[in-house]
């Protein structure tokens, strides 16, 4: 079976969206299906798709971070969506957010099976009248040991940026006064504009310059004492170590969603903005480490937190595993039902009656 994965992530060089497109070939070779191509959106991103689509048997999208308020780049992936039921391919959308769409909503109607990475997108594709299967993300599927190879000699506190400049601006000025380590996933500002200019001055005099998160530097998550981070992927890293964090919110719901059905306690915390003012901020942070810091330091909690992040690994790989497995299936499930993919609705009411015509 031949697969075409729509939304190749690793051309920004984030290395949570490397590690991610690595698990998914990963699992598509553990499961037996074969990648035909795989795509990276851009100017002729519908048209290469037209073609690859026609020598697939089957269309995964990886929705990422990329499908939330009918972004052009969600409404690409629909359109390429739409050639692909017009050509009678079946279409998985996995590992997506899903928040504030109304026009990118007709792609659910196309879908042949839908999962997302924590449940807050979930409620967000019901309301649109539709379901979905709730898959941890896929970085959270990974194999640790092959993961995380090389030992840091730093073991004390680690600070990622945030999606968010201004954000990511405070948390390496954080680092900066308090001597830690700046590790951002995010790529240096664009210098196309002022704006870009000033904010990668700044960054730059905050942050010593501090490269860009790259894959020799991972194993410095799982010898942290503790994680500052704005980052999905980054709390992801943090959970696959064990190791506890202090989070801050991305630009959607996809932190509040990942610890809400994780169950960490008070080991891995989301907390409001830090105020503006630099001195206010730095004294917000340091409550903020302490508060976890300290749940992590009474009784068993470090022992339950640890037991938490495993369980909830170890459910993200086997998830993982059953959803290609199923997507494997999509090309059978298709030919047996008889379903033209151009009036297909994945809906619960439309699988429930497309399972009663298969027994």
């Amino acid at each position: 079976m031949k697969a075409l994965v729509l939304n190749d992530t690793r051309n920004g060089k984030h290395l949570g969206c490397i590690l991610v497109m690595q698990q998914l070939e990963s699992l598509c070779h553990e499961v037996g299906i074969e990648i035909s191509a795989m795509l990276r959106l851009g100017l002729d991103f519908r048209a290469r798709a037209a073609v690859e689509i026609s020598r697939c048997d089957v269309v995964i999208i990886n929705g990422e971070g990329t499908m939330h308020h009918d972004a052009a780049a969600a409404k690409a992936i629909m359109e390429a969506a739409l050639i692909a039921a017009d050509l009678g391919r079946p279409v998985a959308l996995i590992n997506t957010v899903w928040q504030g769409n109304k026009q990118t909503n007709l792609l659910l109607s196309k879908c042949n099976w839908i999962s997302v990475r924590e449940s807050l997108s979930r409620e967000s594709i019901e309301q649109a009248g539709y379901a979905a299967k709730v898959v941890p993300d896929l970085l959270l599927s990974s194999r640790t040991e092959r993961l995380f190879l090389k030992t840091n000699t730093h073991a004390g506190v680690i600070v990622m940026d945030d999606v968010r400049w201004e954000l990511s601006l405070a948390l390496a000025r954080y680092a900066s006064v308090r001597h830690l380590p700046f590790y951002p996933m995010g790529a240096r500002p664009s210098l196309s504009t002022r704006k870009g200019w000033e904010m990668y001055l700044k960054l730059g005099w905050a942050s010593n310059w501090a490269s860009q998160f790259h894959m020799g530097q991972v194993s410095a998550v799982r010898d942290a004492s503790l994680v500052l981070t704005g980052r999905f992927h980054g709390i992801c890293l943090a959970i696959l170590s064990q190791r506890p964090f202090v989070a801050f919110a991305s630009n959607t719901h996809k932190i509040e969603g990942l610890l809400k059905d994780a169950g960490l306690g008070g080991g891995g915390l989301l907390f409001d903005d830090p105020p503006s003012d630099p001195a206010q901020c730095h004294s917000y942070i340091d409550q903020a480490i302490a508060t976890v810091m300290d749940h992590m330091a009474l009784g068993d909690n470090r022992h339950a937190y640890e037991k938490a992040c495993a369980e909830f690994s170890a459910r993200a790989r086997s998830d993982a595993i059953s959803m290609f497995e199923d997507i494997r299936a999509l090309r059978s499930f298709s030919d047996k039902a008889q379903i033209k993919f151009t009036t297909t609705i994945y809906s619960r009411e439309a699988l429930q009656k497309s399972s009663q015509r298969l027994t």
